[in-house]
């Protein structure tokens, strides 16, 4: 290439600098590298900076001042224009700079960039991340230098004196945990967290605990206000106007914070179970649900030698048909009582048990007969001795008598003869699975497993515990041993390898008009986030006692009316997904009137399935509570009142009155697990639900 030799190139090169003057003034003014202040810029574009401190700091960033020393020309000050201010004519820059103020006053000078340079890792640009850890420990160095007057050090003072203030007024023991360091890791975690949670909805970031909530809280205020909610023991103090992160201090005696990610499911109307078709090649040893207990039925006789299963099919529905007609003696026990209750099967109980008998064991010609079913029951055991020929099966037959159960008998499991052992435990698991199947919705393409030992899609102790509280109330001498639901008494869900069984109360948490309990067997599989999971659980509350709201139950004041009503202030129920390795955690919890109440939903439900109802009278179920009856009687200080055993024979009166879903959340509230020291009022008045509930001990009444 050829140069003019009367070409001005210096005229060229001063003008090229001069267009640059402001950009080399910039760098030299902070001596940081560009790069390091794009890249800083960039991982502040993954937050949406809100709340008090984000409208301030702004002004902040561009401030400048010179202040002049007698005769020297040096200026004291903050020249315009300089790096840290261009951070300030962009929202991601913003949200940048006060995310340095908090990391500078977190950790020292190598740590701030450590946790920079991972979160550049977890969030690459297209740009590229060229910066090193000290470059970007500069420019966290530079910008918490220029917003220190904002006062970090106070704020993060006045974090934690409000939270040991809580405390104290509670009456709690103060944590000493607030102020405890953050590790790089965990902060990089928490920042990923938070930028999740702003981005995308429904997720939202829920962090439980108390270590280093101090330095957690302060971050969530300083960063994004509008977006946190935060209560101390349940108690909220600081709520945003669009809440999607959570902070709730707990001391549940945990040493550990936990930081995690939730799926939030709208409780307005009809919850959205994440139910999603699957295509498995994988479906060994699955029926289709029509003719699935014959398909059972036909292996167990075919083993030995057996073709013809009608017979013992139709046994065995009349044996189901007849139990249901049974009504428990009184004082046999309220959670027994539940089982046994027909209407349990909906508003057509008779014909609902047909059409599922008939379905189940592909008996179609089978009409009930009806029968005590003590002796539906020896039909079942004669039908079988008949095609075994066994003497010895026949010396330790089911039914040898009807004999008093006692406390030897009733632990004694079935005595099976070692060649027909299995046959036996079988038909056992057949006419449980059969009680259970009663409960059950199958959709169309629904499959479940063949075997009992693959019967990982029902709860596993539902259909035989309603067996057992059959052959006790029929005084039968040996009884199955009982399957105990404290293994899966959280699983409320679970996918059987094609399609998933659950409950149907948790598409919409409400006690049933017709107080009828369904199951529903779907194709398909839980799916969330494009991830199967096996199974669907209810969350774990872990707590120490006493933390409420502090507040005791009352008596009521003679003379004061006292009606079937409901609850008057709203309540907000909040449900919520959380991923785990093979399952997901459901998350329930209520806030009214500023107090979070974390509801155990797996002790609710368990409860629900045993609910105990009044007795129905003639009275109008509208009239007020008599003032003779004031004194048996007290009410609730809070919402959920954690109801302890007292000397007190006063029965707590909960309202719900026309609110079926706080009646479903109340199933559990009395201080027994199952329910069973509950009584809920049905076709009843107040009257007559006091007295019944003051005979039988119940510590509560649930005014439906």
């Amino acid at each position: 290439m050829s140069v003019d030799p009367q070409a001005d190139v210096g005229n060229l090169s001063l003008a090229g600098l001069g267009g640059l003057r402001s950009i080399l003034a910039t760098l030299s003014s902070d001596d940081i590298q560009p790069t390091a202040v794009l890249q800083v810029q960039g991982i502040g574009s993954l937050f949406h900076a809100n709340g008090k401190f984000a409208s301030t700091v702004s002004d902040e960033l561009q401030r400048f001042s010179s202040y002049r020393l007698e005769k020297l020309s040096m200026t004291i000050g903050w020249r315009k224009g300089d790096a840290v201010s261009l951070l300030a004519q962009s929202t991601g820059g913003q949200a940048a700079a006060l995310l340095a103020l908090w990391l500078r006053n977190s950790f020292d000078y190598e740590k701030a960039g450590d946790v920079l340079f991972r979160l550049s890792q977890a969030f690459p640009s297209s740009s590229g991340n060229l910066a090193s850890i000290k470059q970007l420990a500069e420019v966290v160095t530079k910008v918490s230098a220029k917003l220190s007057p904002m006062g970090y050090g106070n704020f993060l003072a006045e974090q934690v004196t409000k939270l040991r203030l809580v405390y104290l007024e509670l009456n709690l023991d103060v944590p000493r945990l607030f102020l405890e360091d953050l590790s790089e890791v965990a902060a990089v975690e928490l920042l990923q967290a938070i930028s999740r949670a702003q981005r995308g909805d429904p997720i939202n970031l829920r962090i439980t605990g108390i270590r280093s909530v101090g330095h957690i809280m302060s971050l969530l205020l300083l960063l994004c206000a509008d977006n946190v909610e935060i209560s101390v023991e349940n108690i909220v103090i600081h709520s945003g106007t669009k809440r999607c992160i959570f902070l709730d201090v707990v001391n549940s005696g945990s040493r550990v914070t936990r930081i995690r990610l939730e799926t939030t499911l709208k409780s307005t109307e009809d919850i959205d179970l994440p139910i999603s078709e699957q295509h498995d090649d994988h479906r060994q040893a699955m029926c289709r649900w029509n003719g699935w207990l014959a398909a059972r039925l036909d292996l167990c006789l075919l083993e030995y030698g057996f073709v013809d299963r009608s017979l013992l099919a139709s046994e065995c529905c009349n044996f189901i048909w007849n139990s249901f007609q049974l009504r428990l003696q009184a004082g046999s026990g309220a959670s027994t009582d539940r089982y046994t209750e027909i209407r349990l099967l909906g508003p057509e109980p008779y014909y609902r048990m047909r059409e599922s008998l008939v379905a189940m064991f592909s008996a179609d010609s089978w009409n009930p007969v009806r029968l005590e079913p003590i002796k539906s029951l020896e039909m079942i055991v004669n039908r079988l001795l008949s095609m075994l020929d066994c003497k010895q099966c026949r010396s330790e037959a089911l039914v040898p008598s009807i004999l008093e159960p006692n406390e030897a008998t009733l632990q004694k499991s079935l005595p099976y003869c070692a060649s027909h052992a299995s046959l036996w435990t079988d038909i056992t698991g057949v006419l449980a699975d059969a009680f259970t199947g009663l409960f059950v919705e199958p959709g169309l393409k629904a499959a479940i497993p063949l075997f009992r030992h693959y019967r990982s899609d029902t709860r596993p102790w539902l259909g035989n515990q309603i067996l057992i509280d059959s052959l006790r109330n029929l005084k039968v001498a040996f009884i199955p041993k009982s399957q105990n639901a404290t293994d899966h008494e959280h699983r409320l869900g679970q996918w059987n390898g094609s399609s998933v069984f659950y409950p149907a109360i948790l598409h919409h948490f409400k006690l049933p008009a017709d107080f009828q309990i369904r199951y529903r067997l779907v194709d398909g599989c839980f799916m969330l986030n494009d991830r199967y999971y096996e199974s669907i659980n209810a969350e774990r509350i872990n707590r120490l006692p006493g933390h409420s709201s502090g507040k005791r139950s009352k008596g009521i004041v003679k003379g004061t009316t006292v009606r079937p009503a409901g609850l008057e202030s709203s309540m907000e129920l909040n449900i919520s997904l959380t991923e785990s390795y093979e399952a997901l955690l459901l998350r329930t919890s209520v806030k009214c009137q500023g107090v979070i109440w974390e509801l155990d939903l797996a002790s609710i439900y368990n409860a629900y399935e045993r609910l105990s109802y009044t007795s129905a009278c003639s009275h109008s179920p509208d009239i007020q509570l008599e003032d003779s009856l004031l004194p048996r009687v007290r009410l609730p200080m809070d919402l959920f009142e954690n109801v302890q055993p007292e000397k007190s024979t006063q029965v707590l009166l909960f309202m719900a009155h026309n609110d079926r879903r706080l009646q479903f959340l109340y199933s559990n509230s009395g201080y027994r697990r199952d329910g069973s020291d509950l009584l809920f009022t049905r076709d009843c008045c107040l009257n007559c639900a006091v007295n019944e509930a003051f005979e039988k001990k119940c510590s509560g009444l649930v005014v439906t």
